[in-house]
């Protein structure tokens, strides 16, 4: 009963910070832009993953995704080239894709905008004389860093395809993250150093994840 009250407050927690979260982003959408939660399956786990968007109406135009925040939805940190690479397939189910014009002689660019700095949050309970350690990342800071792609959408298979040079040019846009050097993922905290009934307590500084470069 006390594991199901704590699986259930956990649950509760984690729902209400997103809500609370989601209501904040949307605002973030620039006039004209698009807002989506998109569920996006990677490494056979799904992470709910909110962005604004354009679209180019022919699908010849250039267009924007930019990532607000990944929900980690009970799945283990992800990587962002993974995120990128999936937004890109998702894109068709969004706006409409310049169709190849046979081995992408017709493309299109599309950048890809993700945060670059992070900050580490945690749970952490005692039930049952065991510990209960969830952790996950949120955005933090203002700057992003956008990455340029070429695609076409094959009307043969139904996919995106990447074409080559496919990853063109990386660009970053705010101010630089507060701590430059790369926070690991926290997989547990030493229990003695830690009080009970921890909620959503920011672990670390905000920092960096990856660099704006290839």
């Amino acid at each position: 009963m006390r594991q199901n009250f704590f699986n259930l407050s956990i649950a509760f927690v984690l729902i209400f910070t997103c809500f609370q979260f989601y209501q904040n982003v949307y605002a973030q959408c620039p006039p004209g832009w698009n807002y989506a939660v998109r569920p996006l399956v990677i490494n056979g786990c799904t992470y709910n993953v909110s962005i604004c968007y354009t679209c180019s109406p022919t699908g010849a135009n250039p267009a924007t995704v930019t990532v607000l925040n990944i929900d980690q939805n009970g799945c283990p940190p992800v990587d962002l080239e993974d995120v990128r690479l999936a937004l890109i397939a998702d894109y068709k189910n969004l706006c409409t894709v310049q169709p190849c014009g046979g081995d992408c002689s017709l493309q299109m660019s599309l950048l890809i905008e993700m945060p670059s700095c992070w900050q580490w949050y945690y749970n952490m309970n005692f039930i049952n004389g065991e510990w209960h350690f969830y952790s996950w990342r949120v955005p933090c800071g203002e700057r992003f860093c956008g990455t340029w792609y070429k695609v076409c959408y094959d009307q043969a298979t139904g996919q995106v395809i990447k074409c080559q040079p496919w990853q063109i040019i990386k660009t970053a846009r705010g101010t630089a993250c507060p701590n430059t050097a790369k926070i690991p993922w926290p997989q547990f905290f030493d229990p003695a150093t830690m009080h009970y009934n921890v909620n959503n307590e920011p672990w670390q500084d905000c920092y960096q994840e990856e660099e704006c470069t290839f």
